[in-house]
Parts: structure tokens; C-alpha cells; sequence
């Protein structure tokens, strides 16, 4: 059976932000100003909402779930003996989760913002639910329930008050794991028997209608969807293929973009297989980690049908990837040594910057985070700057882990530009066409340090057109592509 096998701690609440960040819309990018807050030891922060104003986890030691904004907390339960929410929207407007009476009977509720209380769900009262989410827009719930025997699961959906089974015919089982934002499409997996009473899993897309689609993939390569973009045109998820020892499988990630005859196949060729964890609400980048050779692994972004490995900052030798911008330019991951994962600690790679610790870019700007390592990432805001995540302290024995949450600015303007010209005074260009650039680079940045975003605008467009004008001639074509995509990046953030 195909299966999303995590190596981290504590991983349903990343999951749960990361399906939120999947399916969700990208607001204005913004910067912050750098903090660090350890949660105590009874609480647990999942993640954030979109902008970063506000955060969602468990209070009271796993028994009953909060919402946090401007330090003030709301707690949703319904009264039983503890709970938890499940999933919500990007913005935390509609939260669904669950509360367990003494006799562990469960009831899933739903608590919209303005709300006093959770309200009770009635089309799942009595449904023994393994797992519930809703659509960005609040408008679908879906989930999987045991079926009435308890050997198998089956998925369904709650629109309009109404439910209905997510099924294929002759199914054993069907899992759910993502929908669209208007919640009229969910991607999942399908299990049947083959010919030979094998088991056959299918990377599935539910309709509206309840038909059903089947992503275009290898013959008889078993596979599973888990991710879907806002618009439901891009897929992604697990699939098997054939590796070089007969009868053995690699397991790797697919990404299909809806129309397309055969979807896009992510392996970095290692021992281990590579996954899929997360996917920019267009759909124009995943992210994930794999092993490139034997016990080596590595993070990777995947950016409309362009691979990056991602490398491990200076003492560190694996990296893994979880979280990304809406933009895609900030991945957000893990480092570690080969022999320890006790050093593990939370990196960032924000575009073609070198990688850098989280709390290395804290300390430059004033914020000491101790001895604790910030090693996991549960969740982000859109613009990746508030990062929720976990901690380690190897000092403590009574508090060794716990919660955070974190505010990691971006690079600005004026050190993208720097990192700019440095790329440029690097590609052994004619002396006079490197001084031309670069005269127009330190424009914009004489210019952002004026408050002059208009003129850092007007250099930029400058920078752009000098090397549209030397494309192909005396800049190689990849080299100025690359260049005005990094300076249109620049300008996104100016003007954005």
C-alpha cells in the first residue's frame, strides 16, 4: 500500500498546514521585524494564518484548541475531556475539529470566526471519523471515515449541509487528502484489487458530479495524490516506478498539471524515496526531500519543471524541505549531520541565496533563540516570514521539546540588489557592459537608501532593458534570463 512515511516527530500538524498552504490565495508580500517566542510546556502552536497575525494549536496539554490574535486567546471546545482541530481556512474564519467524551465517543464540530462556540456538525454525528479538513473557502468539508466494519476507510465529502461518500466502483477504499480552494475538487487515492487479486492504488480526483479522474501515469505504477492547488489544475502526490533490480519499486513524487498527457516524474536517485510535501497555491512549485545517494538526503524545490537541489549550509551534510512561499522564493526546511540529528536545525533558502540557519539570520538581527535547536517546521505564512515549528533543548530533560513560533525576515531590496551585482561582476562579461550593469544596480541601491522607491524602480527597469537589449548578443541567453528574473523578483518586492 502506498503510504507517506514521515521521519520527523510530531508530524499531523505540519501536514495540516501544509494542505491549508496548498490550497490557499497569496496576499501582498510583507516584511517583519525579527522575534522569537517559546510557547510553554502545556501548549503546542501548530501554525499561522496567512498574514501571520495570528496562530492555531492545543492548550492544556493536547486537551482543547486555541486560537491566538494580538495575544488574546480563544479556545474552541465543545466541553469534552480534550480535542483538537483538524484542519481550517488560510485565514482561521473557519476552523473544523473534534472533541472526545470519557467514553472516547468523538464529535466533530465546526467554529466559524464571530462564533461563541463550535457548533456540532450534524451530517457527521455518529460517523467515526480518522481524519476531517475544509476547503480554503470554507464551503466543503472532507474527510475519512471507518467504514461500518472497521477493517477499511472510505472518504467523503460535506457540501450544503449534505453528505456524500467519495467512491469508485469496486473500491476496497478511497483516502482523501486535499481539495481545491472552492472545495469542487479532492485528490486522494483509490484501492482496488488487480486481475490477480493484487493491491492497486491510483492517484485519484474526485468532481463535484462525484465522477472521477485518474492521473495519467505509468502502467500499473501504484500512486496516491495528496496535494492540489488552489485552482485544481495542478496535482501532485506518490508514485512507484520501476527501479533497476526486477520486481523492486522506487517510490518517487509525480506533478500533474490537468490536460497534460502523462505527469511530470520527481526522483533524485537514491536509496530512499523522494517525497512530496508541500505545493504553492498556483501550483507552479513543490517542494520536498529525498536521498541522492545512499543515506544522503536532500531537500528540493521543484519550480515549473525545473529541479533545484538544496544544498546544506556550512557543518551541516543533509537537508530536507518542507514549507514554501506562496512566490516560492523562501523554502523552508532542515539541516543536519550525517551522524547526529541532534544538531538538526531549521534552514532557509531564499532564492539563489546560499542557505543559512533560522537562527543565524535571528541573531544578525537582535534575536538570540539559546541553546534550544529550532528543528522542525510545522507551518508559515504566506510570505514565509512567520514560521511555526518545533524545538529541542538538549539543557533541559523536563522541557526538551516544545513549540515556537518565529518572525524571519526576508532579505531586503538593497541585499537581493548587492547579491545582484555580484552575479553580474561573476559572469566574465566585456569590462564595459559589467560597469554599465552595475552602475544601474548601485543606482537603485543609492536610491533605496534615500527612500526612493520610485527611482530603485526606474534603475531596475533600466538593468532590465540594457540586458534585454544583450540577449543572446553579448549576454548568453540563460545568463540573461536569469538575471531579469531576479531583477523582476526585485521589483515584486518593491512594488508588490
Amino acid at each position: 500500500m502506498l503510504s507517506l512515511s514521515l521521519r520527523h516527530r510530531r508530524s499531523a500538524p505540519l501536514f495540516a498546514a501544509i494542505a491549508v498552504l496548498a490550497v490557499a490565495v497569496a496576499p501582498t508580500v510583507a516584511h517583519g521585524q525579527a522575534s522569537l517566542t517559546y510557547q510553554p510546556p502545556d501548549t503546542v502552536a501548530y501554525t499561522t494564518s496567512a498574514d501571520g497575525s495570528a496562530i492555531i494549536g492545543v492548550d492544556n496539554y493536547y486537551s482543547v484548541t486555541f486560537i491566538e490574535k494580538n495575544g488574546v486567546r480563544t479556545h474552541l471546545t465543545l466541553g469534552g475531556v480534550f480535542g483538537a482541530p483538524w484542519y481550517w481556512t488560510p485565514d482561521f474564519s473557519t476552523v473544523v475539529g473534534v472533541d472526545y467524551d470519557e467514553s472516547f465517543n468523538a464529535v466533530a464540530w465546526i467554529w466559524h470566526e464571530g462564533d461563541a462556540t463550535p457548533t456540532p456538525i450534524p451530517a457527521l454525528l455518529g460517523v467515526p471519523l480518522q481524519f476531517m479538513s475544509v476547503s480554503a473557502d470554507g464551503s466543503t468539508i472532507f474527510g475519512i471515515r471507518y467504514q461500518p466494519n472497521f477493517f477499511d476507510v472510505e472518504g467523503f465529502v460535506v457540501r450544503n449541509g449534505v453528505y456524500s461518500a467519495l467512491t469508485y466502483p469496486e473500491a476496497l477504499s478511497t483516502t482523501p487528502a486535499a481539495i481545491s480552494a472552492d472545495g469542487k475538487l479532492v485528490v486522494g487515492t483509490v484501492y482496488t484489487f488487480g486481475p490477480n487479486f493484487e493491491l492497486v492504488t491510483r492517484a485519484a480526483v474526485w468532481h463535484e458530479d462525484g465522477s472521477v479522474t485518474f492521473v495519467p501515469l505509468p502502467p500499473n505504477a501504484g500512486a496516491g495524490a495528496t496535494l492540489i492547488s488552489a485552482d485544481g489544475l495542478t496535482v501532485a502526490g506518490l508514485v512507484n516506478i520501476p527501479a533497476a533490480t526486477p520486481f523492486l519499486y522506487n517510490q518517487a513524487t509525480f506533478v500533474w498539471k490537468a490536460g497534460e498527457p502523462v505527469a511530470s516524474i520527481i526522483y533524485l536517485g537514491g536509496d530512499q524515496p523522494t517525497y512530496v510535501v508541500s505545493m504553492t497555491p498556483d501550483g507552479s512549485a513543490v517542494v520536498g526531500y529525498g536521498s541522492i545517494s545512499f543515506n544522503v538526503f536532500r531537500g528540493y524545490v521543484w519550480r515549473n519543471g525545473v529541479l533545484t537541489i538544496l544544498n546544506p549550509p556550512p557543518g551541516r551534510t543533509q537537508t530536507d524541505a518542507w514549507l514554501a512561499s506562496t512566490d516560492g522564493y523562501r523554502i523552508i526546511g532542515t539541516a543536519w549531520a550525517a551522524d547526529s540529528r541532534h544538531d538538526q536545525e531549521m534552514t532557509v533558502w531564499d532564492g539563489g541565496r546560499p542557505p543559512q540557519l533560522i537562527r543565524d539570520i535571528l541573531a544578525a538581527n537582535g534575536v538570540t533563540a539559546g541553546p534550544r535547536h529550532l528543528d522542525q517546521p510545522f507551518g508559515t505564512s504566506f510570505n514565509g516570514t512567520t514560521i511555526v515549528g518545533d524545538f529541542f533543548d538538549p539543557t533541559n530533560p523536563d522541557y526538551s521539546y516544545g513549540s515556537f513560533v518565529a518572525v524571519v525576515p526576508l532579505p531586503t531590496p538593497t541585499q537581493l540588489l548587492q547579491d545582484l551585482t555580484t552575479k553580474v561582476q561573476g559572469l566574465g562579461l566585456p569590462q564595459g557592459l559589467t560597469n554599465a550593469l552595475t552602475v544601474k544596480l548601485n543606482a537603485a541601491i543609492a536610491a533605496l537608501a534615500s527612500n526612493d522607491t520610485a527611482g530603485a524602480t526606474s534603475a531596475i527597469s533600466d538593468f532590465i532593458n540594457l540586458v534585454n537589449a544583450q540577449r543572446g548578443k553579448k549576454i548568453p541567453a540563460a545568463a540573461a534570463d536569469e538575471l531579469i528574473a531576479d531583477a523582476q523578483a526585485i521589483l515584486q518586492r518593491l512594488t508588490g
